[in-house]
């Protein structure tokens, strides 16, 4: 019973969402997204291009995920936490 509660609840709420009846988020695939945790795409955007172009250089070996992580904290971006990002989180970042 409570399942059906619960599913009931997330399918009205993404349809709500999808009509744009209520502010929300949307996944990767355009779809409405009701549950989960945000990932770094939908939490810093800019940080996640930033990342992206530090590791692509043009004509040169891509950067380590760990020299992305100190040009990333030297322009002021850090973790929750308040310390650099770690080379997992930003081979999150880059996915």
């Amino acid at each position: 019973m409570v399942v059906g509660k619960l599913k009931g609840a997330r399918d009205r709420k993404r349809r709500e969402v999808e009509r744009g009846e209520q502010h929300g988020r949307r996944a990767a695939t355009g779809r409405a997204k009701v549950e989960g945790r945000q990932n770094y795409a939908e939490r810093c955007p800019e940080v996640v291009t930033l990342a992206r172009e530090l590791r692509r250089q043009k004509g040169r070996r891509p950067l380590s995920l760990r020299k992305v992580s100190a040009e990333l904290a030297a322009k002021g971006f850090l973790a929750t936490s308040g310390k650099p990002y770690g080379a997992g989180a930003v081979a999150r970042m880059i996915g």
